[in-house]
């Protein structure tokens, strides 16, 4: 007790040298800082029994070094000590904190002390003093242990942060904790344990990021500034975190809930950095972030306006583009576009032509004062690359600018190494407004090296029937007869006013497109046409193949009614389109005409109208193998299996001695799907005579063997039982002889 009072004499009688007291006299350099310590630490080792002097003075001296010296009276001692110097108070307790001393004072003083020295002491003592506050209970650190010691996360080392994060087991609850303390120090120190906690992998795989990212949302908005700004740096080291591990779905999430926070609070931290991070993502937003977004009335909206105005370069053009229909954003994004001023930014802003194609984005490039200025000059185009140019050309195409202007342009990609581009710029002239010099330029098209870009040039000069312009087209037309494309040729040859006694199909399909009626009308005539039955024919499979032939119900009727049996089989056959009473009537008429190929196309085009029709079943026993043939293909297409009328008609079919008799039932077991006719068919192919029966055989076998792939039942499929009918039955070495094996 001596060495006690007679320290805390010098101590008192060092306080009055010099004319002052307290705080002006201590901090006098001239004080033997050395000579205080020394005897401070040996008054405290020699206390003895009277350590309860120490009890209150040491847990409170710490707060009082760090708050200013004003936390109330303290022992003469510590008050000097800590007035000293400030390491003087380090010094002394880190030197303690293993000492019989520290450990037998109270547990909320001893804690106390310890968290408080964190805060100002350097990194070789906080090692010492962490160890002691996570050793501080038997088995684990007491949680008044860890919230002293994480209070102080900002001033640990990485590996100390690590080592405490590892001894926490309520990671969230720690957190809460922190973010309800009213000392701003804890506050910030929780925003920390947020992002250390979402980024260790021990905790990411045991704690549920949506309670370890939601006190985020309350320092977010507190009144303090450094707590804010703390909770702000939590985000953007989200964010880095995020980007490091772009396929770590745990943080992309807190990244996404964190974002979405950050965006929601920004009236309170105004951290320009958030919007940033938001304009950085809004491309590909999370869940979180998308509801953000989708919200018009949210506050941060201006400043995210205004975070996409603040971006240039490449980056921020390519985002612009992406922006340019957005409702909202829109009007920033045309701005940074209107800003372009290099290559590279021009480049990235119209890689990606069909952004262009939106409605509001081309209002908005419309509207917009600055946006020519992203076609730059006339060499531009050559320096960017083939998706570049095609945005460049949809830009032509939205951009208001008069024809000449336009056309010039567009002339420019005439000898552009891209096929792509030479055809989008063929389209992009055939949208113009018709005038001589645009017809110039389709011509100039139309004679491209790629049938592409001359045929879109070609269908819309010939589109425009301006008899002011005839003249200069029949002289393009008579250029491009000569094109060394193919369809470029044809279709500039059948391109006429009128329709000449060609007959060919391309005609008929350029004329139709062109003038439906006027097609039709010219059917009409040539079916009706008595003296040249090859033209009415020729007319009628034209309709049938063209698909107007229900248009030619009259003239179909009375080319039914002709002599000439191949008129009559022609009409027969293009009666099946045609869906009326008065045409199924027609057809069942045809059905027992004199002439077999009439009696099979007017059995086939019933079986197609209607299997159940009585004349179909009718044809079963004629002596004509078409005839049958036709009306087994209609059964089996309707009903799926065959009657034992029909199969035993297959059957004689594919057993006839007549070869045309095999064929015709080889057509219909293949026309109709009739899988059970399997064994019949394979024999034909082991057995037939010609080769083109063989080879229909095979074809047939490969049309049945994938038809039973698809839509036949498994391999154990019910088998018939009737004994006047023989079984056909689908078995592993059928398939097997048809070249494949039986399936799995």
């Amino acid at each position: 007790m001596s060495s006690w009072l007679v320290l805390e004499e010098r101590v008192q009688r060092d306080q009055c040298v010099g004319g002052g007291r307290g705080p002006d006299r201590i901090r006098d350099p001239g004080v033997d800082k050395d000579y205080l310590e020394k005897n401070a630490l040996f008054a405290v080792k020699n206390t003895g029994k009277h350590r309860r002097y120490l009890r209150q003075p040491l847990a409170d001296l710490a707060s009082a070094h760090a708050g200013g010296l004003c936390a109330g009276p303290l022992d003469p001692l510590f008050y000097g000590a800590a007035i000293a110097h400030p390491l003087l108070l380090i010094r002394m307790l880190t030197r303690l904190v293993h000492s019989e001393l520290v450990r037998k004072l109270p547990r909320r003083n001893r804690l106390g002390a310890l968290g408080a020295t964190l805060r100002v002491c350097g990194p070789d003592e906080a090692d010492a003093i962490l160890q002691s506050l996570l050793h501080s209970g038997k088995k684990r650190p007491s949680r008044l242990a860890l919230e002293a010691a994480a209070r102080n996360w900002s001033r640990l080392a990485t590996d100390r942060q690590k080592a405490l994060l590892q001894r926490v087991d309520d990671l969230p609850g720690l957190i809460n904790t922190l973010a309800g303390g009213e000392d701003p120090e804890a506050r910030i120190a929780a925003a920390g344990l947020i992002t250390r906690g979402a980024t260790a992998p021990s905790k990411a795989t045991r704690t549920p990021p949506d309670a370890l990212v939601q006190p985020l949302a309350a320092l977010l908005a507190d009144p303090d500034q450094s707590v804010r700004h703390a909770a702000t740096d939590a985000v953007l080291a989200l964010a880095a975190a995020a980007s490091d591990e772009p396929n770590n779905s745990y943080v992309r999430y807190m990244f996404d809930c964190a974002i979405a926070l950050g965006a929601q609070a920004f009236p309170e931290h105004r951290r320009r950095e958030v919007m940033d991070l938001v304009i950085g993502v809004i491309d590909a937003p999370g869940p979180r972030l998308r509801a953000w977004l989708a919200s018009p009335d949210e506050p941060g909206r201006m400043a995210l306006r205004a975070a996409l105005r603040r971006r240039r370069g490449p980056d921020a053009c390519a985002l612009a583009a992406h922006l340019l229909a957005d409702r909202d954003l829109g009007g920033a994004a045309i701005e940074v576009l209107g800003a372009v001023s290099t290559d590279d930014e021009r480049e990235a802003a119209l890689t990606r032509p069909s952004l262009f194609a939106h409605p509001r984005a081309r209002a908005r490039l419309a509207r917009a004062a600055g946006a020519t200025d992203l076609l730059g000059d006339e060499r531009t185009p050559e320096r960017l690359s083939d998706a570049a140019r095609e945005g460049w050309l949809e830009l032509v195409r939205v951009l208001p600018m008069d024809d000449r202007a336009r056309l010039n342009r567009l002339a420019s990609r005439l000898a552009d190494p891209e096929p792509r581009v030479r055809a989008k710029a063929a389209r992009i002239c055939a949208g113009a407004r018709p005038s001589e010099a645009r017809d110039g330029l389709l011509r100039d098209f139309a004679c491209a090296a790629e049938a592409p870009a001359a045929r879109h040039a070609l269908v819309a000069l010939i589109a425009d029937r301006d008899p002011a312009r005839e003249p200069a087209l029949r002289d393009a037309l008579g250029t491009l007869e000569r094109s060394p494309h193919a369809s470029v040729r044809a279709l500039a040859f059948f391109s006429g006013d009128t329709l000449d006694a060609d007959l060919r199909p391309e005609r008929r399909r350029a004329q139709l497109i062109r003038d439906r009626d006027a097609c039709v009308r010219d059917l009409r005539v040539r079916v009706l046409h008595d003296g040249d039955d090859e033209a009415r024919i020729e007319s009628i499979l034209i309709a049938r193949r063209l698909g107007v032939a229900h248009e030619l119900e009259l003239e179909l009727l009375a080319a039914a009614g002709s002599p000439c049996v191949r008129v009559c089989a022609a009409a027969a056959g293009a009666l099946r389109s045609v869906p009326t009473e008065t045409a199924r009537a027609a057809l069942a008429r045809l059905a027992s005409h004199t002439d077999d190929r009439v009696r099979a196309n007017a059995v086939d085009a019933l079986s197609a109208r209607d299997a159940a029709d009585p004349a179909v079943a009718a044809a079963l026993r004629d002596d004509a193998p078409r005839v049958v043939a036709g009306a087994i293909a209609g059964l089996a297409r309707t009903f799926g299996a065959l009657e034992p009328d029909a199969r035993l008609a297959l059957r004689d079919l594919l057993a006839h001695d007549d070869e045309r008799a095999r064929l015709a039932g080889l057509w219909a077991a293949m026309r109709g799907g009739v899988a059970e006719a399997a064994p019949l068919v394979a024999r034909r192919i082991r057995l037939g005579v010609s080769d083109h029966e063989r080879r229909l055989a095979a074809r047939c076998a490969r049309h049945l063997l994938l038809r039973m792939e698809r839509h036949a039942p498994p391999a154990n499929r019910e088998q018939h039982t009737d004994a006047a009918t023989p079984e056909i039955v689908v078995t592993p070495r059928v398939a097997e002889r048809l070249g494949r094996g039986p399936r799995a």
